[in-house]
Order: C-alpha cells, then sequence, then structure tokens
C-alpha cells in the first residue's frame, strides 16, 4: 500500500501537460545582395510539454518545410530555396543558379537536400527566460539563447508563445550569390508567435 502510494506520488510530481501547434506565423527578412525581402510562413508544427508546478516548458521540438515559406516574387523565392536546400558540394549552386521556371528541381543533384528547419529545446525554461534552442537548418546545427514569451490562455487549454530574434546565416554555412562584389547582410531578423492546444 505504502509502494502504491508513493508510485502514485512520483506520478503525480512528474505530472506534465502536453500541447500541440495549432496556429502559427513566422515572419522573417531575408537577406540578398541589394536589400532584405520579408518572407512567412504559417505552416510550423510541432509539440512542447508543460510543468504546471514548475511552471515550465521542459520539452519542445518544432519544425516546418522551406518550400512553406511565401515571398511574392517567385524567383525570388526559388533563390532563397537555392540558399536554404541544397548541397552546395553536389549542387551546381552557388556557382550557378538552378532554379527551372522558379522551381528547383524534383531531383538529381540539385534538389534539395535539406527541406526541413527544425528546432528543440536544450533545457527547461520559464516564461520571461531566454530559451535555449538548437536549430537545425541546411544539414548544420547551431544554439541559441532566444527570449520568450509564453502565456496560458482558457483555463491552461491553450497556449500562446512569442518570440523575436536574430539568426546568423554564416552559422549554418548558408550562401547567398553575390551580386557583382555586392555580398548579402548575415543577419536574418525573425518573429514567431504560436497558438498551442492542450492534448486531451
Amino acid at each position: 500500500m505504502v509502494m502504491l502510494f508513493l508510485a502514485l506520488l512520483c506520478v503525480t510530481a512528474y505530472a506534465q501537460d502536453d500541447y500541440t501547434v495549432i496556429k502559427s506565423r513566422l515572419s522573417l527578412e531575408i537577406p540578398y545582395s541589394l536589400g532584405k525581402h520579408k518572407a512567412k510562413s504559417d505552416n510550423i508544427s510541432g509539440n512542447l510539454s508543460w510543468d504546471p508546478e514548475g511552471k515550465s516548458v521542459t520539452q519542445a521540438e518544432f519544425s516546418l518545410r522551406a518550400e512553406t515559406l511565401k515571398i511574392k516574387d517567385q524567383k525570388l523565392k526559388c533563390h532563397l530555396l537555392e540558399s536554404l536546400t541544397l548541397d552546395y558540394e553536389k549542387s551546381d549552386f552557388p556557382a550557378d543558379h538552378v532554379c527551372e521556371d522558379n522551381i528547383l528541381p524534383a531531383s538529381g543533384k540539385n534538389s534539395p537536400a535539406y527541406p526541413l528547419i527544425s528546432a528543440k529545446l536544450l533545457s527547461p525554461v520559464k516564461p520571461g527566460e531566454e530559451a535555449r534552442l538548437e536549430w537545425s537548418i541546411h544539414g548544420k546545427t547551431h544554439a541559441e539563447n532566444i527570449p520568450l514569451t509564453i502565456a496560458l490562455d482558457n483555463g491552461a487549454k491553450t497556449m500562446t508563445v512569442k518570440a523575436k530574434w536574430k539568426l546568423r546565416r554564416s552559422d549554418f554555412g548558408i550562401i547567398v550569390k553575390k551580386f557583382l562584389f555586392i555580398d548579402a547582410d548575415d543577419s536574418i531578423p525573425l518573429e514567431l508567435t504560436m497558438t498551442l492546444e492542450k492534448k486531451k
């Protein structure tokens, strides 16, 4: 009886609430040789675990497919996907652009090798603290501290997560093809809002 009580106590102590993304919006400014272009995506998927006792996020993983990034100019979008998704060691890019009718080839050396952008929480984080996230972009990983705003809504049935930060393309070996001798800015400003729903 005592062992059963202790077991139930442990389960209660470590109980976590799991949430899944139901709505998202990511906006970013993509550098190119003559300035920056605005892009966005509303196709982020992912989950996180919330410790209601410790009031902290204990686990989180999110991802999006690079092809879901939206830019008004389809030619520029294809050039962006060249930079983000191609394996430079195999592809003809960055020596040459490889888009065909503003679309990357579906197969072969110039097709996307790294179609997914993902992030994983490395340690628990409380609202107002900086989250240590490991990003996987263009086949490389890099950890960044990112300030998060976390709010529980509707009696903890939903959660809103917001963040505003910058990544450096050089941390992921991302190349933007030069225009003449002009190189692109290294900084990529991002802004994220996600709504997550508690799993039943």
